[in-house]
């Protein structure tokens, strides 16, 4: 790792469980000009005590750690300092995590067998008004959205759905009338080419738009 003194430096913090990887990433940062590993943490609690004490610019974060869900370790980093970037690493990428992760502020989604250069560069300039992005899962969410041509509305109500809401708690979240909610289930339920909510919401799952069980 870097000397936490070179202030001319981008200071990354990486959070993982697979040592191995961690190794790999620290050695790549480390091996930049202007990149430097100043930490290395493997679960929540290390991630957050590592974040508070090196004070770093960008946080490397897996999406799944051991019992901890990455998401929600990128809003306790986000909450501790408003200015950390966060860019997440995933082993499956799926529009709807993408989709979190960014609502959350991450500044980038990245697949773990992608380009070791995308994920530098992801470090060095990513932000969340121009967050870096798997190519492939920008292809697939496209693809998707393309033959269902779903609403904005229409997807929202859809992750309700998947997130086990029913139509009344759906109109109440999204200040919408009964009435109005099911003829949104209907389109959705029609341009998903199914015949049950069950079934939207398997299908959408299944082509990563939704997550079910919510985040």
């Amino acid at each position: 790792m870097g000397e936490a003194g070179s202030s001319a430096r981008r200071r990354v913090l990486v959070v993982d469980d697979h040592r191995i990887l961690t190794d790999l990433i620290a050695a790549a940062l480390d091996a930049e000009d202007d990149l430097e590993c100043v930490g290395v943490a493997d679960d929540r609690e290390r991630a957050l005590a590592l974040a508070a004490t090196l004070h770093p610019d960008t946080v490397v974060l897996d999406v799944q750690l051991p019992g901890d869900d990455g998401l929600e370790v990128l809003r306790a980093l986000r909450e501790a300092d408003p200015d950390v970037r966060v860019v997440m690493l995933t082993a499956h990428p799926r529009p709807d995590l993408e989709r979190a992760a960014l609502e959350h502020g991450a500044c980038g989604f990245l697949a773990k067998d992608g380009r070791l250069t995308a994920l530098l560069e992801a470090v060095r300039s990513a932000s969340p008004a121009r967050p870096a992005r798997d190519p492939g899962l920008v292809r697939r969410s496209a693809t998707a959205h393309e033959t269902w041509h779903l609403t904005p509305r229409e997807l929202e109500v859809l992750t309700l759905l998947g997130e086990g809401a029913d139509v009344r708690t759906i109109a109440v979240r999204l200040g919408l009338s009964v009435h109005t909610v099911r003829d949104h289930v209907k389109a959705v339920l029609a341009k998903l080419g199914v015949r049950s909510q069950l079934e939207a919401v398997t299908a959408a799952h299944g082509a990563g738009i939704i997550r079910v069980g919510g985040r």
